[in-house]
Parts: structure tokens; C-alpha cells; sequence
């Protein structure tokens, strides 16, 4: 192994270490309390704005690409490429006579790709995969009679993520063949609470419960493609 791949794969532990800071997203969607939240797809922009067709894809274009949907893709990349991305979304969201917009962005995915031999590279980056926020409330009115009565205020709060670091190697055998693989890891923290707030009753005990999953996990994808 020479010395420019060895400061390739060092750049790439260096990206996974600082994936705390990259991997932060911002939503805003009620959607987003189910399950790990809205699940982001996997495909960067070039293959999204392919309707999201990536398994036979090797090349978008003349210029080297990443597809990270399928390892061995990336025996196709002969220069050293970079690829960041940012998102941003606008949401409207109505319930009633209420309408709320909001507008979120941050950055998306940071993948890099450098060729190893003629027939070979290796890629390493950061993606989103999924991501968690809302914060709404309802209200209940709770008693008997008008004298008893009082109103409760439920409030629902969410935040977090998950994301996928990952490192994979492609090989192309002959002049149509091609394999390679994946190693990811998914990892990331979910934040939900949920409180009670009794209105305009100071006898009253308000009570918040808070549960933090911390998600961390190892997954490995492999992948072929043969060119007709």
C-alpha cells in the first residue's frame, strides 16, 4: 500500500471522527415521532434526480461520480472526487384554522472517492439516515361541572437522528465485471419527552417523561454489476 492511499484512508478516519458535528440535521414534522423518524434516502442528488435508480448505475456522466447505493460502483472512479452536499426544506404543516411553515437546512453528506490501482477504489463518507423533530401540544379540558374543571396541556417534543458513516472498496475484473462491498456504521441519538401543564391551577403537579435511545450499529452491503 503507498503513501498517498495510506493519507486517503487517513482523511477518512478523520471524517468518521468528525461526524458528530456533520452529521447534525433540523426537521420540523410531527410525521417524524414514528418509529426512527423520517427515514432520509440513501442516493445523493445525481441518482435522486434519476428517480432514485442506482443498483446498475456506474457513471451519471463523463465526470466520476459516487454511487454509494452500490459498492461496487466505485471501481469506476479513476480521479479523486469529492462530493458535499446541503439540503434545505420548506414545510407547511395545517391542523384546523392553524397553519405553521417552516424552512430547514443543514449540511447533507460528505463522501470522498480515490482510486486505488487502474481497477480499483476505495470511498469513505457521512450520510443522513434519518432525522427527528416536532414539538406540538393539545389540550383537554378535564372535570365534572364548571366549578371542577381545569385544563390540561399536553406537549410533545422531539429531536435527534441517525446517521451512517461508512468505508467500501469496488474491483472491477475483466472489462465488464464488477464487485465490492460496504462497511457501515449507523449510530445516533433519538431525544422524545412528553409533559403535562395543568392551566391556572397551582394545586395541580405537572409531570414530563423523557426517553433517550442511543442507536449504534454495524451493517455490511455488498454489491456487482456487469456492463452489456
Amino acid at each position: 500500500m503507498n503513501k498517498q492511499t495510506l493519507k486517503y484512508i487517513a482523511l477518512a478516519l478523520l471524517t468518521f471522527m468528525s461526524s458528530p458535528i456533520l452529521a447534525q440535521t433540523t426537521v420540523q414534522s410531527p410525521y417524524s415521532k414514528f418509529g426512527l423518524g423520517n427515514l432520509k434516502g440513501p442516493a445523493l442528488p445525481q441518482l435522486r434526480a434519476m428517480g432514485g435508480i442506482s443498483t446498475g448505475i456506474s457513471r451519471t456522466s463523463y465526470i466520476d461520480n459516487i454511487n454509494t447505493q452500490n459498492p461496487a460502483a466505485y471501481a469506476s472512479v479513476h480521479l479523486t472526487t469529492l462530493d458535499i452536499g446541503m439540503y434545505g426544506t420548506f414545510s407547511s404543516i395545517q391542523s384546523g384554522g392553524l397553519t405553521e411553515k417552516n424552512f430547514n437546512s443543514s449540511l447533507n453528506h460528505l463522501v470522498m472517492a480515490f482510486p486505488v490501482s487502474r481497477k480499483s477504489a476505495l470511498s469513505a463518507g457521512l450520510l443522513p439516515y434519518s432525522e427527528l423533530g416536532y414539538n406540538f401540544m393539545t389540550s383537554l379540558n378535564i372535570g365534572t361541572n364548571a366549578n371542577n374543571t381545569k385544563t390540561a396541556h399536553f406537549l410533545y417534543n422531539g429531536e435527534g437522528g441517525l446517521s451512517k458513516a461508512y468505508l467500501g472498496y469496488g474491483i472491477q475484473f475483466g472489462d465488464y465485471f464488477r464487485v465490492g462491498a460496504n462497511a457501515e456504521y449507523l449510530f445516533g441519538n433519538l431525544i422524545q419527552s412528553n409533559s403535562t401543564e395543568y392551566q391556572n391551577d397551582p394545586g395541580a403537579i405537572n409531570s414530563r417523561n423523557q426517553t433517550k435511545n442511543s442507536i449504534y450499529g454495524i451493517n455490511l452491503k455488498f454489491g456487482t454489476q456487469y456492463d452489456i
